[in-house]
């Protein structure tokens, strides 16, 4: 099996990271790969103190996606079979760094966008993101590029409705 690279999309409490802790499991399962912390790339990491407490600071965003790159770049250094950005990915731009880097490196690249009502999501997330914020990000989410592999995921009621692949 090749090295893979899975960049996550969606807004905040769509179920990305439910999605990510269910593969992890089926990884490990399958003694496909050893999942460490280092693996599962995502900004939200940033926020996370040591007594576990998420506690965002939007003025800090942009060094949380810094160190998040940084983090998968040298997961990607050390070869790891399965590296996994786990962030919102609203605009295509955001993961196009992720993307040319994993090419770069060889990797097998599929982008998963989770695709969950906005009024679901206002009510599982655990960011406090503002209905007006969510209402931009869900205005502003860019499809997609064609030519990716791609792997949609359609959460209705907290389960999977629908999934559907471009392989």
């Amino acid at each position: 099996m090749s090295n893979r690279v899975i960049i996550m999309r969606g807004f905040p409490g769509s179920g990305k990271s439910r999605y990510v802790k269910k593969l992890i499991k089926e990884l490990r399962g399958t003694g496909v790969t050893k999942v460490h912390g280092d693996v599962v790339c995502s900004a939200d990491f940033f926020w996370i103190d040591s007594c576990g407490c998420y506690r965002y600071n939007p003025v800090l965003a942009p060094m949380a996606h810094i160190r998040c790159f940084y983090q998968f770049t040298e997961a990607l250094n050390r070869k790891m079979p399965t590296v996994i950005v786990d962030n919102t990915n609203i605009h295509c731009h955001e993961y196009t760094p992720y993307f040319m880097a994993a090419t770069i490196a060889g990797y097998e690249i599929t982008i998963v966008t989770v695709k969950t009502p906005l009024e679901a999501c206002m009510l599982q997330q655990i960011h406090n993101v503002p209905l007006k914020t969510m209402q931009l990000m869900e205005q502003e989410f860019e499809e997609t590029l064609s030519h990716h592999k791609k792997y949609e995921i359609i959460v209705e009621k907290g389960k999977i409705a629908n999934a559907t692949s471009n392989n």
